[in-house]
């Protein structure tokens, strides 16, 4: 019994050091995290009142709505498979969907060149599809085309996987960073030009996607 009694106190004391250990260290963490919080909050508050509006919240309407009647009449009746290419595409594509009212299928791919960085890298596929897509009609629903290159990628992995024909749609079309022959987006809803923007669905560092409207970037917060 004392062999015993002994070698659960020593657990106890093991337990309560590491207990007391990862208390302090996040404490430590938390009030390390508070700062943080408040020094990111002040920086995008301040670049949300710099940045310019682009377009408002009923320009966006009337670019989901033209986007929405030229899908329709091209693909009401190809029972299409929408795929949304993450995280960007989220907004554009939740508003897209309540304006198509024909049989049609909801999927998502994870997809990027950028990992939350400002310049474009190798194609990532982060997250798959669950829908297959043997023989189907594919509509990419995208936030932004710009050099077109992360689209490319996705559109090739689509016929890889079997597709009969891959549409593409997006809510923004940056022009002049495409080469002369370069990707041609089926579904556009507004062409830009070429400017870091933000909002519906665009980010800067992960924040902003939120706006529901579309703002260009204070220059100076880019370099």
């Amino acid at each position: 019994m004392a062999v015993f009694f002994n070698i659960n106190r020593h657990a106890m004391k093991k337990c309560i050091f590491c207990l007391g250990l990862f208390v302090m260290t996040n404490i430590g963490l938390n009030a390390s995290d508070g700062k943080t919080k408040v020094l990111a909050h002040s920086k995008y508050k301040d670049i949300l009142e710099q940045a310019e509006k682009l377009y408002s919240k009923n320009d966006m309407t009337q670019a989901i709505d033209k986007m929405a009647k030229e899908i329709a009449v091209k693909l009401e009746d190809k029972n299409p498979i929408f795929v949304c290419v993450l995280n960007g595409a989220i907004i554009p594509m939740g508003q897209l969907m309540t304006r198509l009212d024909f049989p049609l299928q909801v999927d998502y791919i994870r997809a990027t060149r950028y990992g939350g960085k400002l310049q474009g890298g190798e194609l990532q596929i982060l997250a798959e599809p669950e829908a297959a897509f043997a023989n189907r009609v594919v509509v990419l629903v995208e936030d932004i085309v710009d050099t077109g290159k992360t689209l490319e990628g996705v559109i090739e992995y689509c016929y890889n996987k079997g597709a009969e024909r891959v549409y593409t749609a997006s809510l923004i079309d940056k022009q002049g960073v495409r080469p002369e022959g370069g990707l041609e987006v089926d579904f556009v809803g507004l062409k830009i030009p070429n400017k870091f923007i933000i909002g519906f669905g665009l980010d800067y560092e992960g924040y902003f996607r939120n706006l529901d409207g579309i703002y260009v970037m204070p220059i100076k917060e880019l370099f």
